[in-house]
């Protein structure tokens, strides 16, 4: 039998994705795993790569050197897998994410220490039957406080994912180290899925492009490192964003705004996306009595849906504490902006003006934008008839 030249070009670059694949899991293992050994170090409080590296210039630079390497080799695999579809299977693209991802589960955290703060609010919930919505860490006698970087703030994420924190704080049986590792296994499966929905997404959109698209995302060295590394709970909200967006293109359509609420109750920071998801529901196909049950009908159940979750935690308005993330300040360019503020203004007048400005741009942008998508469909189609 003769063997077609094309499925022989594509035999020999799915090796070269499967030999990237190889070279970046060995850089994972020897400069990040062995380099910062959780099973070692996860005892340590407050550690990070400046400090692990001794504040010094090499460590720096090895630091960024290593993402520039890894970023190289996705593109390279990125570049494969556009040229030849064929070339980064989907079982090859997964594969490669878990196997990455397991290799960074077992580095300390050194870029963030929230995941601390995830088991210690799942204990004052299992462990002592407190609401961490309302008592912060500091209120109970628990070893872990003393690893919290938030030691005196209640929870500032949502009930979706209070709740699913419940099942790695459970199965860590009071084990600090198990219950960093399931943490940090929780955000791996919530990434992992969020690549299976992109597959799908793309494949809906631009099926040639599933392959090259997914690999961006799945193999991307700064996702593997903030979520499966730092156990960032991002990947859930991402991931209930993504099913929103299947909901919007494939439907159900009345399960795009429950979905959004979900991940806005896993964190604030979805709500961004609020005026996107009502624009796109009212741009589906359909009559407009269908687009007005799904957005009334939509957030009736996400309105329901919101209730139900906050029942077992409710205490009154405190239990909104997560309300109050726009107002904290970390690594960010609000950051900036306040310190600028700071040489005219008092200390929490910038830090409001800053949160207030950077939110005005953002809703800015988003209303330009959809008012630009609005100017090209009706020149792209000015005689088309409109549906509903």
């Amino acid at each position: 039998m003769t063997v077609r030249p094309r499925a022989t070009a594509a035999a020999g670059s799915d090796q070269w994705v499967a030999l990237i694949g190889v070279a970046s899991a060995c850089i994972y293992l020897t400069q990040y795993t062995l380099r910062w050994p959780l099973w070692q170090l996860y005892q340590q409080p407050y550690l990070d790569y400046a400090w692990l590296s001794q504040y010094t210039r090499a460590g720096q630079a090895a630091y960024l050197g290593l993402f520039i390497v890894l970023f190289g080799l996705q593109y390279a695999a990125y570049l494969i897998a556009r040229a030849d579809p064929r070339a980064a299977p989907r079982w090859l693209i997964l594969g490669g994410q878990l196997l990455f991802g397991l290799l960074l589960v077992g580095i300390y955290p050194v870029a963030a220490l929230d995941v601390y703060d995830y088991l210690m609010y799942g204990r004052i919930a299992l462990d002592y039957g407190g609401n961490p919505f309302t008592q912060p860490p500091s209120a109970f006698p628990d070893p872990l406080v003393g690893f919290s970087p938030w030691p005196n703030e209640p929870s500032v994420y949502g009930p979706v994912w209070q709740l699913i924190s419940l099942v790695p704080t459970a199965l860590s049986g009071g084990n600090l180290l198990a219950g960093l590792v399931a943490f940090k296994l929780t955000a791996l499966g919530c990434y992992l899925g969020c690549s299976m929905v992109l597959w799908r997404l793309i494949q809906l959109v631009e099926p040639d492009l599933a392959p090259a698209g997914t690999l961006l995302f799945a193999w991307n060295p700064l996702l593997l490192f903030e979520l499966a590394g730092n156990a960032h709970n991002d990947g859930a909200m991402v991931l209930l964003v993504l099913l929103a967006i299947l909901s919007l293109v494939r439907g159900p359509r009345l399960l795009v705004l429950p979905l959004l609420a979900a991940a806005i109750l896993t964190k604030l920071l979805a709500a961004a996306l609020g005026p996107v998801f009502l624009v796109g529901l009212l741009r589906a196909p359909g009559h407009r009595s269908q687009k007005m049950g799904w957005v009334l009908g939509g957030g009736a159940l996400a309105l329901a849906l919101t209730g139900l979750l906050y029942l077992p935690f409710w205490e009154g308005i405190r239990t909104l504490h997560f309300l109050t993330r726009g107002n904290w300040f970390t690594a960010s360019f609000p950051t900036m902006l306040r310190e600028y503020f700071r040489v005219s203004l008092e200390y929490e007048v910038a830090g409001r003006t800053a949160a207030t400005l950077v939110a005005g741009l953002f809703a800015l942008y988003i209303v330009a934008r959809l008012t630009l998508l609005g100017w090209a469909d009706r020149r792209a189609a000015p005689g088309a008839e409109r549906v509903g």
